[in-house]
């Protein structure tokens, strides 16, 4: 029995862990509160002659409980002179746009379908929209504006330097194109050199009169921008720096370039590295799920062989037994015969304990009374002649001795100078000593076990058998149920598998020929005293013997029913000498009446019930190589503008700025490095 309660917590415990990292895989892939991620980033940026840029960015937004969205730009006038022309569409379904009504006040919660663009109180440029989003749901908006006096021109060049994404970027974006183009197309394309830096993923593209640029899909913290640098003159209206610029531009992209392409290799060889290491992993898993298939199927095979060769023994069957199959026999011995399959006696094993109590009562170790000192009536148990009793325990079994000095341990911790307790007060007992009364109580089964293995009724090799069966049909479940998640065949082989354990299961009895004839007895037993009223007998049995009868009756579960076949045949029960019974006349002369065995089993219940669950509670507790020449390529590491800040979004919630930032909140940068700071967020 203890083995049984040690394998039932570990066969819980790997459920438990099991539910946790399902739980954590199910709950962890769902988008968290409050969140935007970004489809589709795109910029279309027109440069003018003037040194100005007219900045067209497109959003493909999956957002989440979102109140509004904004992007903050650093006021830097070493970098730009003033942006003007704000304006936010909304991209609907069928491509038409809606343009979004603007105000000219600073909103830390924008009203929906609004935006502004304008310097707020922190000094920075902000462009912010309502979009009250409750759920989710994928939106497309389209953000326009220009940048004056952003390209720089000197002696030799004119350059734009631009950071489309900041490396505080909190948020992913799926994918980042971004399309520069030149006031008019270069005669020669040796005069436009470009350069992109960021993820290594990524790919810059000169063109005669454009430069694009794209990346694939871009992580949070890293940083995407975009430097072009035009050697023929088509920024005639900008005023020129008087010095020299491209020597100093090619030496830094170069110096990046070459740095980049070193880790770029480095990369490679990783990658490669990996490869061939998940090549391998791939090869040793396929060979590990076909010999686990091979075997599983072995396993099968073996257990279907041993499945057919063992055969399904039938008990046979008696109608009715009119006397004790066995007069020796405890209450336990015959509820083991009665119950013997798939751990039915554990089930019953309050039942067991209150027709042991009878029993006791009958060979006059105890006695019962009424106790009328509470509420309501209650059945008493006093230790008759303790001192002697306890020393012989003649004619006791030992799950019978096992009740007694249970009660015994029960009856001394009432402290009375008698030796006597009421049942209310067993109840109390064994949820204060919830350990040592299971204990007890479960080594009940184990003795009896042992008795009918000893009378050659009982084979304790084919319960060992049998409960390992049982541990095989767990193992399949649970092993089957995890790997459907990472090899289908041979988890559905355990399945498979299953299914000769549970015939096997089910054909194994641990009773052998003998102790089925002697459960048949047992079962003829009980129908005969359910259908006793209903039978034509010669001779009714002397009430002295339906004493003994309902000592089983109790442990079968029948007491009720056989009381009420009683009174069909005793009509003048309640006239019955109370001297010459042991517990008949509590059925008839008491208050208790004939509920005296229905509160008994309820009080032992509720006692084995409240030990149970008291100890529970106390165990518990790639892209291209990059070019430093600047004719195209892949992404370089990057240098140039530094710094940058901003704030985080919110849900849709009334907090002042102050409060707010009191809270924990994700958001996306796309930021100008020391220019510029986008900062798009919930």
């Amino acid at each position: 029995m203890e083995t049984k309660s040690i394998l039932k917590s570990i066969y819980f415990k790997i459920f438990i862990v099991i539910a946790m990292v399902l739980a954590f895989w199910y709950f962890g892939s769902e988008a968290k509160a409050g969140s935007i991620t970004l489809n589709n980033l795109d910029f279309e940026i027109q440069l003018n002659e003037d040194g100005s840029m007219d900045i067209t960015e497109n959003w493909d937004a999956r957002i989440y409980d979102t109140n509004t969205m904004f992007k903050d730009i650093h006021m830097d006038s070493t970098k730009f002179k003033e942006i003007t022309d704000v304006e936010v569409y909304r991209v609907n379904s069928d491509g038409t746009k809606t343009k979004l009504r603007q105000i000219d006040e600073e909103m830390y919660h924008v009203t929906e379908d609004c935006y502004y663009g304008l310097v707020v109180s922190s000094g920075d440029f902000e462009i912010a929209w309502g979009v009250s989003v409750e759920g989710r749901e994928t939106r497309k908006y389209q953000i326009k504006y220009k940048v004056v006096d952003v390209v720089k021109t000197y002696n030799d060049c004119s350059e734009l330097y631009w950071q489309l994404v900041g490396n505080e970027n909190g948020l992913p974006v799926d994918k980042l194109t971004a399309t520069i183009l030149l006031p008019k197309g270069v005669q020669n394309s040796n005069n436009l050199r470009a350069w992109a830096h960021g993820p290594y993923n990524g790919n810059v593209y000169p063109e005669t009169d454009r430069v694009t640029l794209s990346v694939d899909y871009l992580d949070p913290e890293v940083m995407v921008e975009v430097r072009v640098a035009v050697l023929e003159d088509m920024f005639s209206s900008n005023s020129v720096i008087p010095m020299d610029r491209l020597n100093t531009i090619l030496s830094e992209e170069e110096q990046w370039a070459t740095e980049a392409n070193r880790e770029r290799e480095e990369y490679i060889k990783e990658k490669q590295r990996q490869e061939i290491f998940e090549k391998i992993m791939i090869v040793l898993i396929i060979l590990f799920n076909i010999g686990l298939t091979i075997l599983f199927i072995i396993l099968i095979i073996k257990a279907g062989i041993r499945c057919a060769k063992i055969p399904k023994r039938t008990s046979p069957f008696i109608d009715y037994f009119r006397d004790i199959p066995d007069k020796t026999s405890s209450a336990g011995d015959a509820a083991l015969l009665y119950y013997n399959q798939n751990g039915k006696f554990s089930k019953n094993l309050s039942k067991v304990i209150s027709a042991t109590m009878l029993q006791l009562a009958l060979k006059k170790y105890i006695v019962f009374s009424e106790d009328k000192t509470g509420k309501k009536p209650d059945v008493r148990v006093s230790i008759l002649n303790y001192s002697e009793n306890v020393k012989t325990m003649l004619g006791l079994k030992k799950d019978e001795q096992i009740v007694y000095n249970l009660l015994v341990k029960v009856a001394n911790s009432t402290k009375e100078e008698v030796k006597t307790f009421t049942m209310k007060e067993m109840e109390k007992y064994a949820k204060k000593h919830s350990s040592t009364f299971v204990k007890t109580v479960n080594k009940i089964e184990k003795e009896v076990r042992a008795e009918q293995a000893r009378l050659g009724n009982y084979d304790k090799k084919i319960q060992e058998q049998k409960e390992k069966e049982l541990n095989s049909i767990k193992l399949c479940v649970i092993f089957g149920i995890v790997g459907l998640y990472f090899t289908f065949l041979p988890a559905a082989l355990l399945f498979i598998k299953m299914i000769p354990h549970i015939i096997l299961y089910n054909k194994l009895n641990p009773l052998t020929d003998k102790g089925l004839e002697e459960a048949a007895k047992w079962k003829g037993l009980k129908r005969y005293m359910e259908d006793f009223s209903l039978l034509n007998e010669k001779e009714v049995p002397d009430l002295k013997l339906w004493e003994k009868y309902l000592v089983f009756a109790t442990a079968f579960g029948i007491a009720d029913k056989v009381i009420d076949q009683l009174k069909v045949k005793y009509p003048d029960l309640q006239e019955i000498d109370g001297y010459d019974y042991v517990y008949m006349n509590l059925l008839y002369n008491s208050a208790l009446n004939t509920a005296f065995l229905t509160s008994l089993n309820t009080a032992v219940n509720r006692a084995y019930m409240g030990g149970l669950s008291n100890q529970a509670g106390s165990n518990y507790s790639g892209g291209n190589f990059s070019s430093g020449g600047g004719f195209g390529g892949g992404f370089s590491g990057g240098g140039g503008f530094g710094g940058g800040g901003g704030r985080h979004g919110w849900q849709i919630n009334f907090h002042t700025k102050k409060e707010s930032s009191n809270f924990a909140r994700g958001t996306l940068f796309l930021k100008i490095k020391g220019d510029v700071l986008l900062n798009y967020s919930q």
